[in-house]
């Protein structure tokens, strides 16, 4: 109760106590209490222990601490205790998407997508869900340093400021590198910058660069732009080596699109797949029909398919009767047949670094007719993207001593840089380094500024996502530490004494207020679009062209003459979860399983069964893998899929200066990366790999990869499908139960998982990790079989393991009605609610483990130990709707049984009943395939009820009459 803005508490007889009176009753400060001394009633023992606020076990004498309950004097009407507010933000479009951020008491700590995206239409990927985690890395600087000595920030702007005006007018050149930006605010103080500083110029470095599309576009149709593709419009996809469902451009967005056209529970028919590639991606792992090809055998496949539709087409280059190298004609010829026929409704792509093969794929896009339709290009004067010769050329002015200040901001050259050594080198020769990191890391070792830049959920910044979305990030939490926005510090460089906010929200009136029509006011389209995260903007930018025949033909004098490689090749791709490595010394992504391999913790090479064989290797084997100039020794996995004589290794491990989550884990590969006609390439040949004696344990998380006969994953083909909606997924034999009947009146839930939607990104892993608390184990934990996710994804083979079908099929506790847990718990811990949910009671369970060994599908997990939380700054992460569990427990998926009670209380709130889609599960939510389904069995209009009506549904390991509420959609593949 309050009195006179006073709070007074209560005691148990309801006698009012002020401070004074508590100040009498117990005293100031850490208070001592003789048990013997206190009264034996009742009132005086809840005084001691009602106001300590500990659970301190008695003893004859003892301290207990004063923990104080402090009240709200001047409650916040934006921050209600144990309610949680959402706000609205955007990550860089290169790297993330658009976000919901759930927070706590002014804690961040859960994420997920903005449904009102028209990109990403609510989906996240696991970088999205982990980049929660990140912002409490307690590694990140504490305040600017200035020679590796703290420096208030007022300080190091002058000198930093003198610095760049001294090299200025040395007539020095300054440069500012980033990564690629679509930011137009960032944009403009850039161009301040450069009307500032005479010899200003700006890099963008990207260290898994795609600029040979950039580069492409631009000499086909004078635009530097990556395009605009409808996966969604398109009845046929061709891709050569794009893995646009893991790593490649647009992800979230693409699956979105893709998986709507995987959907038979809406359409009667799929979009049809082709993929060739050398190593087995996430994409080519959902191929109808996936090819394994070398690098040279994708060009060479290339320049065939498209003087094959030229010949189509009538507008032939080659004189009647040539033909052109390569093999396969048959393929080729069917290939091209299913794209003319689909003029319009096709799309081709590739993820090669090869600026002649992307002018060839915009060819055959043209010839097609598929720009404008599955295709576009829009002008995008709020964009710039890396031009790989302009950071060669950095490195040259630096080593010729011509660069007076370098300013790095996102950007780690000394790690992600193809030759460090050179860059270091050059480096030292330049007098003013700067770096904005949030960091330590490589770079930054070597500036002698180091100006800490905020959290993107600590900042503003606004972003066009597409040319006719302008999406914003705003601050969710105030800076942790002494960090700031870079922005502010590029104005005060350019002069400016304006705030990086006000001036991101007078270019919002300036420019962009005008490119819209829905808003009269500017104070309601502002407040609009930061609520909301984004706004529609009003575009006519599309550009459609069509190709000059002279640019093909160079191409084709260019590509005709393939050279063949004597060794083997190595091929660095990105993993979905470790990408580049910016978020390296994040947890969650370190144990988070590779889709295609099963590894955490670590980088390998990737080696084919074939070449396996030969040599008499096995996984966790360590080879050395070496050029002219570079040396890399990993252990080896033998993965299915991988073409004969390649070799793959992902990016961004081997990280020498960073968080204690990854320094010196795995091996840098980005030294393998080479520099051919203009651009970084990714492909290495004629490497050496030589065998050592020496074997490494490998953390996998899944080392069985075949079914043996069990029908786990049901599959058909679309023929098939169409013929009879059963096939695949025939009635087995009729089951007999022993169980009595539930009672399933009232609200029964289940869950349906569409495997033709469900890609395997694993961003349902890390989604699931932050909402239920589930905890790191580490390295050695994993290769234990000790993992602690609630969630997993399992991935199967099938057929030929040269080029095998892959199949991933996400696990979680199946929340049986007849559960064989619950008959063998000897303390009752795992029981059944009358809504049909297997709960796992923590404070029962006595960790017999019983029900572990019970269970089918293997989705319990025994908590070992008690995880550390001794770090203040990664604890604020933790959801405190959430127990942490105990040493001891055994826990599982609860189907966030949180999440469900709040929407109850909400409905209950609003004085109506749950209506269906109200209750969102944390892997559901933020699923950017839209693979699961979470809802009421018994409400018949409910999507859940739709589905479990629909022919493809199955449950898993059915025969053994246990009766999971989890069910699955049969697999339907468009080949033959």
């Amino acid at each position: 109760m309050k009195k006179n803005n006073t709070t007074y508490w209560q005691d148990v007889e309801n006698k009012v106590l002020d401070p004074e009176h508590l100040k009498s009753e117990f005293g100031e400060g850490e208070l001592q209490f003789d048990i013997g001394s206190i009264k034996k009633d009742r009132r005086s023992f809840l005084k001691v222990m009602g106001f300590s606020f500990t659970a301190i076990p008695l003893a004859s004498c003892m301290r207990i601490p004063v923990k104080k309950a402090i009240p709200y004097l001047y409650k916040s009407d934006q921050v209600t205790p144990g309610v949680a507010n959402w706000y609205a933000t955007s990550m860089d479009p290169m790297k993330g998407s658009s976000l919901l951020v759930k927070t706590r008491e002014g804690r961040p700590i859960k994420i997920e997508g903005n449904s009102l995206s028209p990109i990403t239409k609510g989906g996240t990927f696991g970088t999205d869900q982990a980049s929660v985690l990140s912002l409490y890395n307690s590694s990140r600087f504490k305040g600017p340093l200035l020679d590796g000595k703290p420096i208030e920030w007022a300080n190091i702007d002058k000198k930093l400021e003198a610095a760049l005006n001294n090299a200025n007018d040395k007539e020095k050149k300054i440069v500012l590198v980033t990564r690629t930006i679509s930011s137009p605010s960032t944009l403009d103080i850039i161009a301040q910058l450069k009307e500032k500083y005479s010899n200003f110029d700006h890099v963008v470095f990207e260290p898994t660069s795609q600029s040979a599309i950039l580069r492409a576009n631009e000499e086909c149709f004078s635009n530097a732009v990556y395009p605009t593709i409808s996966l969604d419009r398109a009845d046929l996809i061709v891709s050569f080596s794009a893995d646009f469902l893991g790593t490649w451009l647009s992800p979230v967005e693409y699956t979105k699109q893709y998986t709507s056209r995987r959907d038979l529970t809406i359409h009667n028919t799929l979009s049809k797949h082709y993929q060739f590639e050398s190593l087995m991606t996430l994409t080519g792992s959902n191929a109808d029909q996936r090819f394994s090809v070398t690098p040279e055998e994708e060009k060479s496949f290339i320049i065939n398919l498209l003087a094959e539709i030229q010949r189509k087409a009538g507008r032939s280059l080659l004189p009647p009767g040539q033909q052109l190298p390569g093999t396969n004609r048959e393929l080729v010829s069917q290939i091209a047949g299913e794209l003319w026929e689909k003029k319009g409704k096709s799309v081709i792509l590739s993820g090669s670094q090869n600026k002649d093969i992307q002018i060839m794929v915009n060819a055959l896009n043209s010839l097609l007719d598929n720009y404008g339709e599955t295709i576009d290009l829009y002008e995008n004067p709020y964009f710039k993207g890396p031009k790989d010769q302009e950071t060669e050329d950095l490195i040259s002015t630096m080593e010729a001593g011509e660069i007076g200040a370098v300013l790095f901001w996102d950007t780690n050259l000394a790690y992600h840089y193809r030759d460090t050594q050179r860059f270091t080198k050059a480096l030292k020769k330049v007098v003013t380094r700067c770096s904005f990191a949030s960091a330590d890391d490589e770079t930054s070792v070597l500036c002698n500024y180091v100006l800490p830049m905020n959290h993107f959920l600590e900042s503003w910044d606004d972003y066009f996502q597409a040319p006719n979305v302008l999406t914003y990030s705003q601050p969710v939490i105030q800076p942790l530490f002494g960090s700031r926005m870079a922005q502010e510090t590029l104005l005060k460089l350019a002069g400016s004494t304006t705030k990086y906010y006000d001036f991101l929200k007078k270019n919002a009136e300036i420019k962009f207020f005008k490119m819209q029509t829905k808003k009269m006011l500017f104070h309601e389209f502002w407040n609009h679009t930061v609520h909301d995260g984004l706004s529609l903007m009003n575009s006519s930018l599309s550009k459609k062209s069509d190709l000059a025949k002279n640019v093909v033909a160079l191409s084709y004098a260019r590509l005709v003459k393939a050279t063949l490689n004597k060794g083997m090749t190595l091929i660095g791709y990105q993993k979905v979860g470790m990408r580049a490595g910016d978020m390296i010394n994040n947890p969650w992504l370190q144990e988070l399983p590779d889709p295609i391999t099963k590894a955490t913790w670590d980088n390998y090479f990737l080696i084919s069964p074939i070449d396996a064989k030969k040599q008499n290797l096995k996984t966790g084997q360590v080879i050395k893998v070496a050029t002219d100039k570079v040396t890399l020794v990993l252990p080896i996995i033998v993965q299915p899929g991988v073409r004969e004589n390649m070799i793959g290794v992902a990016y961004g491990y081997g990280r020498s200066v960073a968080g204690k989550v990854a320094k010196n884990l795995g091996g840098n590969a980005f030294p393998f990366v080479q520099f051919s006609n203009g651009s970084f390439n990714n492909i290495a040949t004629d490497v050496k790999v030589d065998i050592t004696p020496e074997k490494r344990e490998m953390a996998l998380t899944q080392t069985h990869h075949s079914m043996e006969g069990r029908d786990i994953v049901r599959e058909t083909t679309l023929k098939e499908w169409k013929v009879d909606n059963h096939a695949g997924n025939k009635p087995s034999i009729k089951l007999v139960s022993m169980w009595g009947k539930h009672d399933q009146s009232g609200e029964q839930w289940g869950m349906a998982i569409d495997l033709n939607k469900c890609t395997g990104c694993s961003g349902c892993i890390i989604s699931c990790n932050a909402e239920n608390n589930v905890p790191v184990v580490g390295k050695k934990e994993v290769h234990s079989r000790r993992e602690m996710h609630w969630l997993r994804i399992d991935r199967y083979y099938k057929g030929d393991e040269e080029n095998p079908e892959v199949v991933h099929q996400p696990i979680m506790c199946q929340h049986c009605d007849n559960a064989p847990c619950e008959t063998v718990c000897p303390v009752i811990a795992t029981v059944q609610s009358s809504d049909g949910l297997n709960q796992q009671v923590y404070n029962r369970c006595v960790g017999t483990r019983y029900c572990a060994n019970n269970c089918p599908y293997k989705v319990r997990r025994f908590n070992w130990f008690d995880y550390a939380h001794d770090d203040k700054y990664e604890n604020m992460v933790l959801n405190p709707d959430i127990v942490v569990r105990s040493r001891g427990v055994m826990e599982k998926c609860s189907m966030c049984i949180q999440r469900i009670q709040e929407s109850k209380l909400v409905a209950k709130k609003e004085e109506r009943p749950l209506k269906d889609g109200d209750i969102q599960l944390a892997c559901q939510q933020s699923c950017p395939g839209d693979a699961i389904v979470f809802g009421n069995l018994n409400d018949p209009k409910s999507k859940i009820s739709t589905l479990l009506k629909n022919a493809r549904k199955y449950r898993l390991l059915e025969e053994l009459n246990i009766q999971p509420r989890v069910n699955y959609l049969t697999k339907v593949r468009n080949k033959g």
